[in-house]
């Protein structure tokens, strides 16, 4: 099974590197292989199932207001910083012109 993994990343909004592009395909193509055989199972009536085995699911933590970090130490690790605040690339500032249109 061919699958173009740029397309499939394309749909996404992945990026991937290139370098990594055949693993990505390898396990991308396992995953659709483990569900076609899936789907040729006899599965009406079994009932969906939300985690695997009989697991009990995790227990949450407790919501409870804790400290956050200090002004400070966050500019501290930011990586580029305007006066009192952190900035970050636009998320599309890689991406090709002709591609943002799409």
């Amino acid at each position: 099974m061919e699958i173009d993994v740029s397309h499939v990343a394309i749909l996404a909004g992945l990026r991937f590197a290139e370098k990594d592009m055949a693993s990505v395909a390898k396990d991308l193509r396992s995953a659709l292989e483990a569900m076609d055989r899936l789907s040729q199972r006899h599965l009406e009536g079994v009932p969906p199932t939300f985690w695997a085995g009989d697991a009990e699911p995790l227990p949450l933590d407790a919501d409870s207001p804790r400290p956050g970090l200090r002004h400070e130490d966050v500019m501290a690790m930011a990586p580029k910083r305007d006066g009192a605040y952190v900035l970050v690339p636009r998320e599309d500032a890689d991406k090709d012109p002709q591609e943002k249109k799409q």
